[in-house]
């Protein structure tokens, strides 16, 4: 009894998953540019608070974060303080 193996020919420059991945946009402003990384210091009491209410709302903390972001500077934009 032998074990018979096929091999295929070696794929084009861009695989069928090379050109999956490559159609992937990541979240932000726009899918043409890739969206900025913000890091925070934040103490611990305030980032529990955070945690709890992001789990509790079924929301990403980074989305949070984002549309806080964005009201806020809505806001600022309108005069409204």
């Amino acid at each position: 009894m032998s074990k018979q193996i096929t091999i295929h020919a070696r794929p084009n420059r861009k695989s069928q998953a090379d050109q999956w991945v490559a159609q992937e946009h990541p979240p932000g402003p726009s899918n043409s540019e890739k969206p900025k990384r913000l890091t925070v210091d934040i103490d611990a009491e305030l980032h529990r608070r955070l945690r709890l209410h992001s789990v509790t709302n079924d929301l990403p903390i980074a989305s949070l974060v984002r549309d806080l972001i964005e009201k806020h500077l809505a806001s600022q934009e309108t005069g409204s303080k």
